[in-house]
């Protein structure tokens, strides 16, 4: 009686705490604390039912209570077996070991309520001392099959928990092993179960042990290294915001400061399902010890607070992650000064208007975004504005700089942007829909009044280009509405210039060439043409070298459209050295392939000044080991004339190295007989202006028959340039010339063209 006593208070005392134990998983939040939860209602049911079946002396009703415990327990090793799964992170994707555990507890449940009537399983008899006796029926095999499942789910969880044991950091191995150590109990329990018939059965009581040990440890231990270390970071990090998690994604630490920022109180489940969310997205790229994000809070004052989030990971001495804890840091004050940094590199520190740089970008966005609608560019300068800063002083100066930004800005709305470009320059976009020269004029005019006075008169100018082609460059659209602005500097009667293509298109155009010129030498964007020399027979003898440019975007670029501005600024001596390497390069090249062919290379006026002519053809001349007279230089009369002694002198020991010298375009400049006296050179080039057909077409050609013979007379080679048709040819031989250029042969050639048309080495007249 004693023992029945004790067994019946062992049960008591389990439903107790079992149902504590699904009271408080109730509360907790998550997955795994709803595992639980159902897990200890369901062992809680089983408890009471084990309880009941105690305490009654019915056999009918020990038979049926024993029946749905027999059932109950299937339900309850499946729920614990989903436990396990979820709480070890085991076996998840062994789908057909839980499908099979349904299809059994639900055949298992129906034998079991079978057996209430049929007693087939086993049944309940009271004996003479009060005593309870199980009686099996023939339904061994039933029974036989529920012993084995218990046994063998249970041997499968311990199977689970040894490996997690194994596997786990050594903070956590305790909750797992004390868990285990519960199943092995309930294992050994089941056994004995099996051997015993009467009502003393302490499988129930070792459950509701293992359950207990579940909630505690799934739900509330925290290893004491692991909080060590927590309160380490904390002492360190004291005045910073703090949330830490466990390795189940439980929030094992949570300060007032991360409470106040993400306004999470005392409830942590909302913050526990959002890190497992994060945690579960980013678990493959987080791989560092840290990783740092920036987030932004709304702080008590209605005011944002920026701040930097550290994420570390918390690990055991085998470098195992046991935690993660994510630390505050308010860098407010960092990121106003950022952005106060940011604000600087985008604006003008006197107007507060955007600089050059953000005008463009800002201003590309906003002609892309309103594509459909037409734009205008206005550029203003201010005339002498030095003089204003000279004669009243900086102060004065800057004044008038902020009433003009101010009088922009006043015209802005949402399509309108305004700058200040450099000085005293200031630059709008405004959409043609707001564009008004009357308003403008007035604006300008009023400034200018409030600054003239009788010792300085102010006056501002502007200068409007109407965009066409939204992908042009913002910078080029403020270069053409400035440029037209020039065009009305001391127009004291206009104030606004429109940008004018026939005027002013030059102008750009010289820029762009100008602008372009070094990148594209350096890329070798221009490249040599050769246009064939003939003889009277049609054979090649060599070839000029004219240069053409090769433009990414507009393809190839006669000379006739940069040459001009290269000879104004003085660039043309880069272009010319280029060219002659090219040359000296090809005639190398033939030279190991024994071609016999010459190349006539061009020298202009700015090559005197920039360069030593002499020393850098000695030097193309030695560097690709070339004959001299195989490279043949061709100078223009008006460039001799430009320093005739000196130029003279220099073709003199060009001539006496071994070059050929060759006077081009004869006849278009200074020709005369004198000149011809005076310049020793070795070949006549004439002008093609001595073929075209003229009402004197007689004397012209009595002129160009002189010329020739008198050219034979003192020693030079004559070639014609120009020749185009077949009765200029004709006319020519017929005065003794013997070599011809023209585009009755062939137009300029790109060099592996040219040499094709070598290998034909024919010319049909």
């Amino acid at each position: 009686m004693k023992g029945m006593f004790i067994v019946r208070g062992i049960n008591i005392l389990g439903c107790v705490l079992l149902g504590i134990c699904a009271d408080r998983a109730r509360r907790k939040n998550g997955e795994l604390a709803k595992s639980v939860w159902v897990y200890e209602m369901a062992a809680c049911a089983c408890a009471i039912l084990s309880t009941m079946y105690i305490y009654t002396s019915n056999p009918q009703v020990a038979t049926v209570l024993k029946s749905l415990l027999m059932a109950g327990v299937d339900w309850l090793l499946l729920l614990l077996m989903a436990f396990t799964q979820r709480y070890t992170e085991q076996f998840k994707e062994v789908r057909f070991i839980r499908n099979a555990m349904i299809v059994y507890a639900s055949l298992d449940t129906l034998f079991a309520l079978a057996n209430i009537w049929s007693k087939q399983i086993f049944y309940v008899e009271i004996t003479a001392d009060a005593q309870k006796q199980i009686y099996y029926g023939s339904w061994q095999y039933v029974r036989m099959m529920h012993s084995i499942y218990t046994v063998g789910i249970i041997a499968i969880m311990l199977l689970t928990y040894c490996i997690v044991i194994l596997k786990t950091s050594r903070f956590y191995r305790i909750r797992y092993t004390m868990i285990g150590l519960a199943f092995l109990l309930d294992g050994i329990a089941a056994v004995f179960a099996v051997r015993i018939r009467g009502e003393y059965n302490l499988s129930f009581v070792f459950f509701s042990i293992t359950s207990v040990f579940i909630y505690y440890f799934s739900l509330c231990y925290v290893p004491n290294e692991l909080l060590q270390k927590t309160f380490a970071l904390l002492i360190q990090e004291s005045n910073s915001g703090i949330i830490c998690f466990d390795n189940l994604g439980r929030c094992i630490y949570c300060n007032d400061v991360v409470k106040e920022l993400c306004q999470i109180g005392e409830d942590l489940g909302t913050i526990e399902r959002q890190y497992r969310k994060w945690y579960t997205g980013n678990k493959e790229d987080f791989v560092q010890s840290s990783i740092i994000y920036h987030t932004a809070y709304g702080g008590k004052e209605g005011k944002d607070r920026k701040f930097e989030i550290v994420v570390t990971q918390l690990h055991d001495e085998k470098d195992v992650v046991v935690g993660v804890c994510f630390t505050f840091y308010d860098r407010t004050k960092e990121q106003e000064k950022l952005e106060y940094e940011q604000y600087r590199a985008t604006h003008d520190s006197l107007t507060g208007m955007l600089n050059k740089e953000q005008f463009y970008e800002e201003t590309y966005q906003l002609l892309h975004k309103y594509s459909d609608e037409s734009f205008y560019i206005l550029y203003t300068n201010i005339e002498s504005f030095k003089f204003v800063n000279d004669i009243f002083g900086i102060a004065k100066g800057d004044e008038i700089l902020c009433r003009q930004a101010a009088s922009m800005e006043s015209y802005g709305t949402e399509k309108v942007l305004c700058a200040r470009i450099q000085g005293d320059h200031f630059a709008m976009c405004i959409p043609e829909s707001e564009f008004s020269t009357e308003r403008i004029s007035d604006a300008i005019q009023k400034i200018e009044e409030e600054f003239t006075s009788n010792v300085f008169h102010l006056r501002i100018y502007a200068g409007v280009y109407e965009v066409g082609d939204i992908e042009e460059p913002i910078s080029i659209m403020c270069d053409k509405a400035n440029i037209a602005g020039g065009t009305i500097k001391n127009n004291y009667q206009k104030r606004i210039a429109f940008y004018n293509t026939v005027q002013l298109i030059q102008s750009l155009k010289e820029k762009s060439i100008i602008g372009e010129f070094e990148c594209a030498l350096n890329k070798e964007e221009f490249a040599m043409f050769l246009q064939p020399q003939v003889d009277a027979k049609g054979q090649v003898q060599g070839a000029e070298a004219l240069v053409r440019w090769i433009h990414p975007e507009k393809g190839v670029v006669a000379p006739g459209r940069f040459m001009d501005t290269l000879e104004k600024t003085g660039l043309v001596y880069k272009l010319d050295k280029y060219m002659w390497e090219k040359a000296a390069q090809k005639l190398k090249e033939w030279k190991q392939k024994e071609i016999p062919y010459y190349i006539s290379v061009n020298i202009s006026t700015k090559d005197f000044f920039f360069l030593d002519i002499y020393e850098t053809f000695v030097q193309l001349i030695e560097q690709y080991e070339i004959e001299p007279e195989r490279l043949k230089l061709e100078i223009t009369e008006t460039t001799l004339m430009s320093d005739f002694k000196e130029n003279m002198k220099i073709l003199g020991k060009l001539q006496a190295y071994g070059f050929q010298i060759e006077i081009d375009d004869f006849g278009s400049g200074y020709s005369s007989l004198n000149m011809l006296r005076n310049i020793k050179a070795n070949v006549l080039k004439i002008d093609r202006d001595f073929l075209v057909a003229t009402e004197n077409e007689v004397r012209d050609q009595d002129i160009l028959q002189s010329i020739v013979v008198l050219a034979e007379k003192i020693g030079m080679s004559v070639i014609v340039e120009g020749v185009e048709t077949k009765k200029q040819l004709e006319m020519l031989i017929g005065m003794g010339c013997r070599l011809f250029q023209g585009y009755y042969f062939s137009k300029p050639l790109s060099v592996e063209k040219f040499e094709e048309f070598l290998n034909s080495n024919q010319c049909e007249f």
